[in-house]
């Protein structure tokens, strides 16, 4: 079994260099065991590569005589539900974000919790089990229509109002429920790219990167619609766009979620170590108890649940719900703000502008394949800049009287990502400004 495909939160590389059809059966099959599982529930996304990997992972299932669960085109947090509703393992076929080039799967216990880290990689120990005698059965299983109840069933319907609504399925799995869901509701949707299409012709799969959401922006100034919502490949992800047709930071919805939440109930929220301390400031101010966690939904979740925290954010659009089984939803996430601008009759961007206290820019990210090396020489600009504090946890954060820059080298790409914030805006531009100087003198490896 090869591991440069294994991370800390799931199974994820080139396919088929790093990922291929022999790992996938690999995994079902030591997966099966190490879950002395009865059966397995099986989705996949719309890769191109997906239905083959997911036809060679039922195969590993089906040899340790363990029976299979195929639920077919799925996004990753309609797996989630079926792991957490039917108290069964799942394993979900998907890159999530990545280029259309990339594939992998996300193995979950029971009740949607995460595997991930050392746990992953200890897979390869049941690579050697026995065959069984009595191959396991493959059932087909269609369970979208309680999926897209239960989705509903996660807001307060009888406030809604006719809100007009830009939605961007970005030819990934959310096209697959979002109009049946929308259509139920009394709003005017519109709809963007909601034909499923592995290659992702109209536009990269990261909702996080701001030219993914063009078109969305042109489409909501066009349709005057009172926001947009765009989803990711697998739909565990959404971001969002104002009535103004301009960008609305994850860190400023986490933030309008977490007063919202926290006026129903009280308790911990989980955020990143990326998040504005606008998020942190927010969760106190509003009764809540923030609590800083690694990115990644393994350690997310896995914090959320030891602290029952009532939500969980994250900078690249990954909102977190008890009531989800402390699972993360982008169809969750943009009914939750389809509810919040319902009840407060006020447009998205004036309810976001309290939330934009400090200046924190869109993330820098650098592609190369050096990418240990380029950071280490962006950690050393960053000491030199003044004096500061080093914080650690998820990558290096350099602490300054003005503000903080975090540099983190992907686990699961050849990227480099820096995140900065500054409590001022003309220091904050200074700041980026100089950051982005020096990384333009750096000779990067393609």
């Amino acid at each position: 079994m090869k591991e440069v495909a294994f991370h800390a939160n799931d199974i994820r590389g080139l396919y088929p260099k790093e990922i291929d059809e022999n790992i996938a059966r690999e995994v079902g099959f030591a997966f099966s065991h190490y879950m002395e599982a009865k059966k397995i529930f099986v989705a996949r996304d719309c890769r191109l590569s997906s239905k083959s990997l997911s036809d060679s992972l039922i195969k590993g299932v089906i040899e340790s005589g363990c029976d299979v669960i195929d639920l077919g085109l799925m996004d990753t947090p309609g797996l989630y539900f079926a792991t957490g509703k039917y108290s069964s393992p799942g394993i979900m076929i998907t890159a999530s974000h990545n280029p259309p080039e990339y594939n992998g799967m996300i193995c979950v216990k029971p009740g949607a919790l995460p595997i991930g880290g050392q746990e992953l990689k200890d897979l390869k120990d049941y690579l050697h089990a026995p065959k069984s005698n009595k191959p396991g059965k493959v059932y087909n299983k269609d369970i979208t229509k309680e999926y897209e109840k239960h989705v509903i069933s996660q807001i307060k319907t009888k406030n809604l109002r006719p809100l007009h609504i830009v939605i961007d399925a970005g030819n990934g799995m959310a096209g697959k429920y979002a109009e049946d869901i929308f259509s139920n509701l009394p709003c005017k949707f519109i709809p963007l790219f909601f034909k499923q299409d592995g290659r992702f012709p109209n536009h990269l799969p990261d909702t996080a990167i701001s030219s993914n959401l063009n078109k969305l922006m042109e489409k909501v100034k066009k349709e005057n619609a009172s926001f947009g919502v765009a989803y990711d490949g697998d739909a565990d992800r959404a971001s969002f766009v104002d009535e103004r047709g301009e960008i609305v930071p994850a860190s400023c919805v986490a933030s309008i979620f977490s007063e919202n939440i926290l006026k129903k109930i009280k308790g911990p929220i989980v955020h990143t170590a990326l998040s504005s301390q606008i998020v942190s400031e927010t969760i106190t101010k509003n009764g809540g108890t923030p609590l800083a966690e690694k990115i990644g939904h393994t350690f997310m979740k896995s914090r959320m649940r030891k602290e029952e925290a009532v939500f969980g954010a994250e900078e690249s659009g990954h909102y977190y719900f008890k009531s989800n089984y402390y699972a993360d939803s982008g169809l969750i996430s943009s009914l939750l703000m389809y509810e919040i601008l319902s009840e407060e009759k006020q447009p998205l961007s004036v309810i976001a502008s309290k939330f934009k206290k400090y200046y924190k820019p869109e993330g820098i990210e650098i592609r190369t394949s050096d990418r240990k090396e380029i950071a280490e020489k962006i950690k050393k600009w960053c000491e030199s800049r003044g004096e500061n504090t080093k914080e650690e946890f998820d990558g290096i954060t350099y602490k300054y009287k003005d503000g903080w820059i975090n540099v983190r080298a992907s686990n699961t790409e050849p990227v480099v990502r820096i995140n900065l914030e500054a409590y001022d805006y003309s220091k904050g531009k200074n700041m980026e400004l100089q950051l982005i100087t020096f990384i333009k003198s750096l000779r990067l490896k393609p």
